[in-house]
């Protein structure tokens, strides 16, 4: 140390590699560390600070983007590095989207292995991981799609309960609902409401709808899963909401699903659309659902929100 409190940027630009200008700039732009000041005003790092510098200087060798993984802790950038070195020889060259989708694939398995040992933290903190630096509408496609299909695979292999089901989907819920529920100050924003009907207890797919929703200006009433109609009906009513948004992953009979949507139609606004989703509608005969009931797939989804969103704009 150059003494008894710390390293010098100077110091720490030799240690590890990296110059005083990009220092200086990974603190100013992207908050990378927070050196403490001395009394003259000069930055002093710890040895904390100069071990996380490296362990972000060699994500960057490896081709990640500073701005990407700045904001990762410790342990996050550790689990970058660990996924990145399994995936080939040190000094490979790599673009940076193929090593961010190699890290994805490494943390989403993360995912699962550490819902599999009951360790919610570490589910909770790999998750954060996966999907740093990814807009929303990205994250059906490559973190919700996968997960959700490899936790069927691992379901119906045996290899997973209905309690490490539950601890991915405290995961989520823990990272996408802060976000969700960030929408509800606009006031003017048409108003949305995302549920399941009874007996559906999956609500991934759910909050993912919802999460994407919220960035494009839209009020985000999320109730979450197993409600009758009349419940969902009251708070669309009291909401005023444009639209019902129901999601359907448990198989479901089409005459069942017919005759609760009925009672969900009669009980709102006739003006209020009721949109559905989810793999359970993929055997469904949509031709008889009631009138306002539409069933999207993904890309026509992203399509109706963009559309309600740009009501409250032209509003």
């Amino acid at each position: 140390m150059d003494n008894s409190t710390g390293y010098t940027i100077r110091t720490a630009a030799s240690r590890t590699g990296l110059s005083e200008h990009v220092l200086r700039v990974w603190e100013r732009r992207h908050n990378a560390v927070c050196p403490r000041r001395d009394d003259n005003g000069r930055r002093i790092y710890s040895d904390a600070d100069l071990q996380r510098l490296l362990m972000l200087s060699r994500l960057v060798e490896k081709g990640q983007s500073i701005g990407r993984i700045a904001d990762l802790d410790e342990q996050q950038l550790q689990q970058q590095l660990s996924a990145l070195e399994a995936g080939g020889p040190e000094g490979t060259a790599q673009t940076d989207v193929t090593a961010h989708q190699q890290v994805q694939e490494a943390l989403l398995k993360s995912v699962l292995e550490s819902a599999k040992r009951y360790d919610i933290e570490a589910c909770c903190t790999a998750l954060a991981a996966a999907v740093i630096g990814m807009n929303v509408d990205d994250l059906m496609k490559s973190v919700c799609s996968p997960i959700m299909q490899a936790i069927g695979d691992e379901w119906q292999a045996g290899r997973l309960n209905e309690a490490q089901e539950h601890i991915i989907g405290i995961a989520f819920t823990s990272f996408f609902l802060p976000r969700i529920t960030s929408s509800l100050n606009r006031a003017r924003a048409p108003a949305a409401i995302f549920a399941t009907f009874p007996d559906e207890q999956h609500q991934m797919g759910l909050l993912f709808l919802a999460s994407m929703a919220a960035t494009r200006n839209i009020r985000c009433f999320y109730l979450g899963s197993n409600l009758p109609e009349q419940s969902i009906a009251q708070a669309a009513n009291h909401v005023n909401a444009s639209v019902v948004c129901i999601s359907v992953v448990k198989k479901v009979s089409p005459k069942r699903l017919a005759d609760r949507l009925q009672n969900l139609r009669e009980m709102i606004d006739s003006d209020t659309e009721i949109w559905l989703g989810g793999f359970g509608l993929n055997d469904v005969d949509i031709t008889g659902l009631p009138p306002g009931c539409i069933v999207h797939r993904h890309d026509s989804m992203i399509a109706a929100l963009d559309r309600l969103a740009r009501r409250y704009i032209a509003a």
